[in-house]
C-alpha cells in the first residue's frame, strides 16, 4: 500500500514538474488582465478567503477590482520575472474611496502559460498588525 502511494506520488510529482518546466510567465505585465482566486480557507492568516480579484496592468499602474464586492483599487507596481516560471510583483495599493494604503507582494509560479498558483503576501496597510498571507490561482487573459 505504501509503496503504491509512493509511485503515485512521485508521478504526480514528476507530471506537474514537466508542466511547470513547459510553461513561461511573461516578461511583462503591461497590457494583461489577470483574474486571482483566493483560496476558500479560511484562517487568520487567509483573511480574503474565497476572494476573486480582477488586475488590469499597465506600464507601471493598476487597477484590481474585488468581484465579490465591486470595490476597486488602484496602485503602483514593480514586477520581476526571476525565472521563466516564477515572478513576483509588489504592490503600494490605495482605495478608492478613502485613499487607504496596502503594501504586498504576490508570487506567481505558472503550471500553463495561461495559469498558475500564486501566493499573496500583505506587508503592511490598515488593520495589519502581521503580515498576511493567502494562496489562490491565477488566469491571465
Amino acid at each position: 500500500m505504501i509503496s503504491r502511494l509512493v509511485i503515485m506520488l512521485i508521478l504526480m510529482i514528476n507530471f506537474f514538474y514537466e508542466r511547470a518546466l513547459a510553461c513561461e510567465l511573461p516578461s511583462s505585465l503591461a497590457g494583461k488582465k489577470i483574474i486571482f482566486s483566493i483560496s476558500n480557507y479560511y484562517t487568520p492568516n487567509n483573511p480574503m478567503a474565497g476572494t476573486l480579484l480582477l488586475s488590469e496592468f499597465k506600464a507601471k499602474t493598476y487597477q484590481l477590482v474585488v468581484l465579490d464586492t465591486d470595490t476597486s483599487y488602484s496602485g503602483a507596481y514593480s514586477y520581476q520575472k526571476i525565472t521563466p516560471n516564477f515572478a513576483r510583483f509588489t504592490v503600494i495599493e490605495r482605495q478608492n474611496v478613502d485613499m487607504t494604503s496596502y503594501r504586498y507582494s504576490k508570487t506567481l509560479t505558472c503550471q500553463t502559460d495561461r495559469m498558475g498558483f500564486v501566493i499573496f503576501k500583505f506587508i503592511g496597510g490598515v488593520d495589519l498588525d502581521a503580515p498576511h498571507h493567502d494562496i489562490g490561482t491565477y488566469f491571465i487573459q
